[in-house]
């Protein structure tokens, strides 16, 4: 007597398979069509986050479009560059949400998503760019103006060093700043007469935030 009892896998309809990250931990979650593919994705995510957790929470379905396991390689790859957020696939259709986890880092995803495998399209891509920084810090102690954070380009950089020389002809400039992609329109036409401010006060700080300038410190009279 021979008991035929094997069952099918169930089907998903729609096959929908995820990789949310927040603080602690990366988890993947919804459907995978072998156990085998389920280790794959999971190993290629470690690698991504390096010692970040990884959370298996998969299950096994049928129904999975041609070319899944390439579209979700190629997402976990992006899982890196994002400080949280979710990616999910909803058969071929691809949604992403979430904070990059540095600047320049929404728009290397969005390259990224050009080589997504044929058939599969990007249905929303929510994620946004942390805010652009700009900071510099008067210290009297030190005799000393450091300035940090982020500017558009090596030209900007350049004329926001030598105006900082200018306005601040006693104190050495420790230039610490990185150019990156993501500054607001005229940003270099706030930074200047903001430095100019700063200037007149005997110790301050000046915190530029996308568009929202905050200056703080102590005048000298």
């Amino acid at each position: 007597v021979v008991a035929d009892r094997p069952r099918l896998v169930p089907e998903a309809k729609p096959f929908v398979w995820n990789a949310e990250r927040d603080v602690v931990r990366v988890t993947l979650s919804g459907s995978a069509p072998l156990p085998s593919m389920k280790g794959r994705l999971t190993e290629a995510a470690r690698k991504e986050v390096g010692g970040v957790e990884v959370a298996d929470q998969m299950g096994l379905a049928r129904g999975a479009p041609p070319r899944f396991e390439a579209a979700a390689m190629l997402l976990l790859d992006q899982i890196g560059k994002l400080k949280d957020g979710k990616i999910t696939i909803t058969d071929t259709k691809v949604n992403l949400s979430g904070m990059a986890r540095d600047l320049g880092g929404r728009e290397a995803i969005v390259a990224a998503l050009k080589n997504l495998p044929e058939g599969f399209s990007v249905a929303a891509n929510d994620v946004k760019a942390p805010p652009y920084i700009f900071q510099a810090y008067k210290d009297p102690v030190a005799v000393t103006l450091t300035l940090t954070g982020y500017v558009p380009d090596n030209n900007v950089h350049a004329a926001l060093v030598a105006a900082a020389g200018r306005k601040f002809f006693s104190e050495k400039v420790v230039d610490n700043l990185k150019a990156s992609l993501g500054a607001p329109t005229g940003f270099a036409n706030a930074v200047v007469p903001a430095l100019g401010a700063l200037s007149r006060l005997s110790t301050g700080t000046l915190v530029v935030t996308d568009r929202e300038v905050k200056l703080s410190g102590d005048a000298l009279y």
